[in-house]
């Protein structure tokens, strides 16, 4: 199992790379784009990734499933390899 510092490094780098994997006309997602899908505001999802604040476990919920991703996975409990 791969230690992470904080749940908040696990949903920066999970978001950013489904932000790369799914380009809108050859380019990134924009943060707005992937807030708007997940439901929650940009400042809210801008805040969970720069650490700024911790996510809520209905967010935690919410990215999970938008993600697809178990929710014990984004808490850092297990990380796939």
């Amino acid at each position: 199992m791969a230690k992470y510092d904080n749940i908040n490094q696990i949903i920066s780098d999970k978001i950013y790379k489904y932000r790369c994997d799914h380009p809108v006309n050859n380019n990134p997602m924009t943060l707005l784009d992937v807030s708007n899908q997940i439901g929650i505001s940009r400042f809210v999802l801008s805040d969970l990734m720069n650490g700024k604040s911790t996510p809520s476990l209905t967010n935690m919920l919410l990215i999970a499933d938008f993600l697809n991703c178990p929710l014990d996975e984004l808490a850092g409990r297990t990380v796939k390899p």
